[in-house]
């Protein structure tokens, strides 16, 4: 079979390592953030012929991510779904089970568009949701139902869509794209558990002419979960016939393309993280008694000291204690970065801590809200205007006209952001100390995520944390112990 290679757009490769980093510190994985593209390396990690490999090892296990960035992202969230949209127009185009099943994952309507689309507006500034059909032929509506055949969405980061063309020269279609490219991993059919599971990377190219929208499968090489395909290098064979997408005569993809909202957000993070991970190791260094011998000895005169070890020591020599490092400049750091990081979110010049007397004003508080509230209302259009096109494009595959309209809630206050901090500053602040009053805020926050486990999680809460957390009261305090970091 012809074999071929695929490019990579000019604008994916110029965004490729945000996109990559928003990812990564969205997702939390381990592995990940502790390379050295996150975890940045001290100088003396670099000499590896002195132990710094060693040293560099250990720091990247005793190193764990804390995650501020989905908590954030989930605020804004919430701020724009304040209140569910009236799907009774949608109700017209969509049965009862496309609703139940939007995206053949079983995921609802509103869940998809509030925990996939919007969630990936913020996060990434470019959301993608292509809507399908299975390539299969039906005479009659009756026969797509016998066959299952009917449209699902699926939701693509924009790291997936690899490569694109639009179109410049016919006034029509000014704008349109021709072609689109992604690329995804899945696993491979096999004959059962007692075979092991393959991964392969695959690629689709979806192009329209104005009239026909076709879609071509291409396998890539088989990849293990330490060796993905270098793109570049990449190789690719078709995989089955071209089908023809029926019902659009336009690629039937619907995307935003703005920035993220955490891309100021993001450098502070990794600040934050590399922070963190300063304080935990020194900390954990210190975490047992370092002698140091001074005076003359020999080889094989190092001993292994425990609470029940007996060491001679050649005449004249003396034990030293190591006395251990202040570690509050590295904590008044962390603290100071995280609340830099709520104030960039929120664009709020000043974070009052919980434990002041002082407050600000109702009126200079909103005064200082007003851009965000505007930035929130102008994302609560933008993502209305993307969920109606999206059940627009479900109903053309499925032969119906969608003329309603998706709308949601645009009025968002200045308390409504106040009140969002302060869910957040829970995690940070003194009510870590209150049991009852913990478990409450956490609740709260779990029911305006909308998640679809929410009561194993209110159950969870409510059975209390499986082990206790061992942290410093100073850094149980985060960003509200920070002063005036704007």
């Amino acid at each position: 079979m012809p074999e071929n290679k695929f490019s990579t757009h000019p604008d994916y490769d110029v965004k490729r390592d945000d996109w990559q980093t928003y990812q990564a510190l969205h997702q939390g994985r381990h592995d990940t953030l502790s390379s050295a593209n996150y975890l940045w390396r001290h100088e003396f990690e670099e000499n590896l012929a002195k132990g710094g490999g060693k040293l560099r090892q250990i720091r990247e296990q005793r190193t764990r991510y804390v995650n501020l960035i989905t908590p954030i992202v989930n605020s804004f969230v919430a701020l724009i779904f304040k209140t569910d949209p009236d799907l009774e127009e949608v109700r017209k185009v969509l049965d009862e089970e496309e609703i139940a099943d939007f995206d053949g994952n079983g995921t609802n309507l509103i869940n998809f568009l509030r925990n996939e689309v919007a969630f990936n507006y913020f996060l990434y500034g470019k959301p993608i949701v292509q809507v399908d059909t299975m390539p299969m032929k039906a005479n009659s509506r009756g026969e797509e139902i016998a066959a299952g055949l009917r449209p699902f969405a699926d939701i693509w980061s924009p790291l997936d869509l690899k490569d694109w063309q639009i179109e410049t020269i016919d006034p029509k279609r000014k704008g349109k794209y021709n072609a689109m490219r992604f690329e995804y991993t899945i696993i491979e059919d096999r004959g059962g558990l007692m075979e092991a599971p393959v991964q392969r990377r695959y690629s689709t190219i979806i192009e329209s002419d104005g009239t026909t929208v076709t879609a071509q499968h291409y396998a890539g090489e088989l990849i293990s979960r330490y060796a993905a395909m270098d793109e570049a290098e990449a190789v690719w064979t078709p995989s089955g016939e071209a089908h023809v997408i029926e019902g659009q005569s336009e690629i039937p993809v619907v995307l935003d393309n703005i920035e993220s909202w955490i891309k100021a957000v993001s450098p502070v993070a990794l600040l934050r993280h590399n922070t963190q991970s300063s304080l935990d190791n020194g900390l954990l260094y210190q975490a047992h008694q370092r002698l140091v011998g001074i005076g003359e000895f020999k080889e094989g005169d190092a001993v292994i000291m425990n609470e029940a070890g007996i060491m001679f020591l050649p005449e004249g020599s003396t034990l030293e204690t190591i006395q251990p490092s202040d570690p509050s400049a590295l904590e008044r750091r962390l603290n100071a970065l995280t609340a830099r990081m709520f104030q960039i979110a929120f664009s709020r010049v000043r974070l009052i801590p919980s434990d002041s007397k002082e407050t600000q004003a109702a009126d200079a508080q909103q005064e200082e809200d007003k851009l965000l509230v505007a930035q929130l209302r102008a994302a609560s259009k933008d993502l209305s205007d993307n969920f109606t096109q999206i059940i627009k494009v479900f109903a053309e595959l499925k032969g119906q006209t969608f003329d309603g309209r998706i709308e949601l809630d645009d009025n968002i206050t200045s308390e409504d952001i106040t009140q969002q901090i302060v869910t957040l500053q829970a995690h940070w602040d003194e009510i870590v100390k209150y049991p009852e009053w913990r478990k409450a805020i956490n609740k709260k926050l779990a029911m305006q995520m909308h998640l679809d486990e929410i009561e194993d999680i209110t159950n969870e809460i409510d059975e209390g944390p499986k082990e206790a957390a061992s942290m410093s009261q100073d850094r149980l305090s985060g960003i509200t112990s920070a002063l005036d970091a704007g």
